[in-house]
């Protein structure tokens, strides 16, 4: 119960307040209500990378969802001779979502470009999230689902 009211009088902390205006501009969660995303920013920790650190290596698959909070992550393609880069990752960005609803690896490495801060949740607790929010859950699936149906038609 104490939970609802520091949702509805807008009583919970700063951090909760930043990270929950964040959600907010994520497509995944941009139909949640604030007592969701609340309860969500519960599962969610800080983190620094110095630049240069390696946050997730290509072909693995992720058992962390990124939401880079200061600074920009590099995701680079690697092939025997060569690293690419493939596009950057900035404030408020979300990565690794898709490899976890489509049960599926990295097809990049994520290298800190500068020294970042990114807010981190394990697939674990993102899960026991959704299945705690049935209609959620539902929503963001088909959302999911319309996405990776875009990437197909972009990649063909």
């Amino acid at each position: 119960m104490f939970d609802f009211f520091k949702v509805v009088f807008g009583t919970y902390n700063l951090r909760e307040k930043f990270l929950i205006k964040m959600l907010k501009n994520i497509y995944l969660f941009k139909n949640c209500s604030k007592f969701e995303l609340y309860h969500l920013t519960k599962k969610f920790n800080l983190t620094d990378y110095k630049s240069g650190t390696l946050i997730v290596k290509q072909w693995q698959k992720p058992s962390i969802i990124w939401i880079v909070e200061a600074w920009k992550i590099d995701a680079i393609k690697e092939d025997d001779w060569n690293k690419t880069k493939l596009w950057e990752i900035k404030n408020g960005s979300l990565y690794a979502e898709m490899s976890f609803f489509n049960n599926t690896i990295a097809m990049a490495s994520l290298v800190a470009a500068e020294d970042t801060v990114v807010w981190e949740i394990s697939t674990k607790d993102f899960l026991e999230f959704l299945q705690d929010h049935d209609s959620l859950f539902a929503e963001i699936k088909e959302v999911v689902r319309q996405r990776t149906n875009l990437n197909k038609l972009a990649s063909s």
